[in-house]
């Protein structure tokens, strides 16, 4: 299965054109009031418009205060998908009138620690019932230098530890996708790697308030969708052989 790439904190047409282009399925931006970053990155709802009308083949999916009016605002913008963060969930009306109208919903703000058990990463979730989860996006050992390293080679050395086989298992039952500190050398290993999960998520950003969570810039991600896009033509290429 290819896997899905979402790329969060798109701000202009100009970028979602490029993205799109280059092999990206679901296209975020931000609506928030920003915290974390100080780089402008927040859209207005026009802004989200003129990005929709621009999108042939990817979705839109937008990230929004929850206490905002979800309905209206994907009636407005036409979103395909609503991202809520740091692991809020709308009310259960909210996330029903979504759902009728086609509309996903992204949980994330989720964050998985090397010494967390698999079965905590979501367990904030499992009270609720009919969340409607399009996907579910966990950032792997946020508190690790070198993450994917880390996970790769230190994690199996100590069993108690989270595994890369914990997160598959978790993404066999649950759509899940996922954050690591992806790079232009690591991505195709990390996707391989973690063959269970639906993809893989970036966000965009400069100037981060806060570290504790994965994050690149612009140019550093087209180098990676490169990259990618390389990989599937040889895949392509071989499967037509």
């Amino acid at each position: 299965m290819k896997p899905i790439i979402k790329v969060d904190r798109v701000s202009s047409v100009q970028e979602a054109t490029e993205l799109q282009n280059l092999g990206v399925n679901i296209i975020g931006v931000s609506l928030k009031s920003e915290t974390l970053f100080d780089d402008k990155r927040q859209v207005s709802k026009e802004m989200a418009c003129s990005i929709r009308e621009c999108l042939v083949s990817a979705k839109l999916c937008g990230e929004v205060d929850i206490n905002d009016d979800l309905v209206t605002l994907t009636r407005n913008c036409g979103f395909d998908l609503i991202q809520c963060s740091k692991t809020e969930i709308p009310e259960n009306s909210i996330r029903k009138v979504l759902k009728e109208l086609g509309v996903g919903l992204v949980y994330s703000g989720i964050e998985a620690s090397y010494e967390d058990d698999p079965s905590w990463i979501l367990s904030h979730f499992e009270k609720e019932k009919e969340l409607y989860a399009s996907y579910f996006h966990v950032d792997l050992l946020t508190d690790i230098d070198d993450s994917w390293n880390f996970l790769k080679k230190e994690c199996p050395k100590y069993p108690d530890e989270l595994q890369i086989d914990d997160i598959n298992q978790i993404a066999s039952q649950h759509p899940l996708i996922i954050t690591l500190d992806f790079s232009a050398n690591n991505i195709i290993e990390i996707i391989e790697s973690f063959h269970k999960s639906q993809g893989v998520n970036f966000t965009l950003g400069t100037k981060p308030a806060l570290v504790d969570f994965h994050w690149l810039d612009y140019a550093e991600l087209i180098k990676i969708l490169l990259v990618l896009k390389q990989e599937a033509s040889k895949r392509g290429a071989s499967h037509a052989l």
